[in-house]
């Protein structure tokens, strides 16, 4: 296939003329660049910041082919650049430094043997579209007057009902562009799954059909007969492999609007039921989430074992807070409180909320200070966030909150490397001098050096993060 201009009328014939050029090379494209308005164009409801057009000769450095003059006025809506999907890696990834030395009860993530399938494939695919208003065509000579006059005239009274006609320009790659990848039927091993399969694994995931193997088969043939018949088994694009249909059963029947469903809540009810008379010594409190009218009582499940309380009465006066997010099955957070005992971090006490707020964080701590009145911290450790650091002191008068060194340099590189600001490692490094000064002169010395640093005098960015969100919170990092 050589590369090529298409025009066509309508969004649903974009998209299906997309759709079939990448049927015929096999591959994917993915959309990087958007100009001008990202409003649908039946939603256009003025012409404000819109050049009013007659006419529009090819540029040298344009796909796009002219538009010639024929009386009737247009704008150029929008153009919309689509990469493969194996083109240029997008973004900065750096990779955050290791830290090991703490949280050593978090379970750490997989071995990534491959960081991206991105081989900077230069092929591309364009669309402009065009909007023509033919009730203000010009009629008789095309005077600059003539023009100027009908383009403010048109912009005065637009409306949604103002006559349109969409043109649409798709300007699409040749095969032989794609570089540096697979091409022909061995590139459908890296085409990331369709939509509409999807779709469809889902829709018998609801109907009932649960097992993989018999999604599978009624999928081949929903694809032969719906889709395309030439697709081969080995494009991933429409014949997904055994564990790609099964976790898109898995969401479809615990996905977020199944987790809430009353029945689900009663079997958990059940389960903890069972648990209190199993183990009569362990603490156990479940709230199931309900909507009476206006109010609304959220999900609140509180977990602490016989075990789990001694060790909290014994190594509590100092303990962390640490939120989980993602990492569970279910997207509710979990929250875990761990002591460090003599041989090492120890979960004493966890707590699943349907509501992440300040309110529900300090309930759920209001709990396990009555099943344990003994336990009187005197320092919290947690995460840099207001509503934990929030629930904490409202619920613990005299404890100090601080913030944990492995959560503290976790948002210090996650925040620089989101940032486009230079010499990201040095910055982090002054950073944890500033954390470990043992004196306040020194720490004072070590800010003042910060600011006179290059990246701090001409980044305000820079600037108004450190100063607002860090030095003002200093007694909660700093070891001074």
């Amino acid at each position: 296939m050589a590369a090529a201009v298409q025009i066509v009328f309508t969004e649903e014939e974009l998209l299906e003329t997309i759709y079939r050029a990448e049927i015929e090379q096999n591959v994917k494209f993915v959309k990087h660049r958007k100009k001008g308005s990202s409003v649908s164009t039946g939603d256009i409801n003025s012409l404000t910041g819109f050049r009013v057009r007659f006419e529009d000769p090819q540029h040298s450095l344009s796909v796009f082919p002219s538009v010639p003059y024929n009386g009737v006025p247009f704008i150029i809506f929008n153009t919309e650049t689509y990469e493969c999907h194996q083109g240029p890696q997008r973004g900065e990834h750096l990779e955050e430094e290791k830290m090991t030395e703490d949280h050593s009860y978090q379970s750490h993530s997989r071995k990534k043997i491959q960081t991206t399938k991105k081989r900077e494939c230069p092929a591309k695919l364009k669309v402009r579209r065009v909007i023509k208003f033919p009730e203000y065509k010009i009629i008789g000579e095309p005077t600059q007057r003539k023009k100027r006059t009908l383009s403010e005239k048109l912009k005065q009274e637009f409306s949604q009902q103002t006559e349109k006609e969409l043109l649409i320009h798709l300007y699409i790659a040749a095969e032989s562009d794609h570089k540096n990848h697979l091409l022909g039927e061995m590139a459908g091993f890296n085409q990331p799954i369709d939509k509409r399969v999807i779709c469809r694994i889902k829709e018998l995931a609801s109907s009932g059909h649960r097992n993989v193997a018999s999604v599978k088969i009624i999928l081949e043939d929903w694809i032969h007969k719906e889709i395309s018949p030439e697709a081969a088994k080995s494009n991933r694009r429409f014949f997904s492999s055994n564990n790609d249909i099964r976790n898109h059963i898995y969401h479809a029947v615990v996905g977020s609007n199944l987790r809430s469903a009353h029945e689900d809540q009663m079997s958990l009810r059940k389960m903890v039921e069972s648990l209190k008379q199993s183990n009569p010594k362990d603490k156990y409190l479940f709230r199931p989430a309900s909507s009476d009218g206006e109010d609304v009582t959220s999900m609140l499940l509180v977990l602490q074992t016989n075990f789990q309380q001694r060790l909290l009465e014994r190594y509590g006066e100092i303990t962390l807070m640490d939120a989980t997010y993602k990492t569970t099955k279910y997207e509710i957070p979990l929250y875990n409180l761990c002591v460090q005992t003599n041989v090492g971090f120890f979960i004493v006490a966890s707590f699943f909320l349907s509501t992440d707020t300040k309110n529900s964080v300090q309930e759920a701590l209001e709990v396990l200070k009555r099943w344990n009145s003994s336990w009187k911290p005197k320092h919290f450790m947690c995460d840099f966030d207001v509503k934990e650091i929030g629930a904490i002191e409202s619920t613990f008068k005299d404890t100090t909150v601080l913030l944990c060194d492995f959560h503290r340099d976790r948002a210090w590189q996650r925040w620089l490397n989101s940032s486009d600001i230079p010499n990201k490692s040095d910055i982090v490094k002054q950073l944890r001098e500033i954390a470990s000064a043992e004196t306040e002169e020194a720490y004072h010395f070590l800010v003042e050096t910060m600011k006179k640093s290059t990246s701090y005098i001409k980044n305000e960015k820079f600037r108004n993060w450190l100063d607002k969100k860090w030095l003002r919170q200093e007694k909660r990092w700093a070891f001074t």
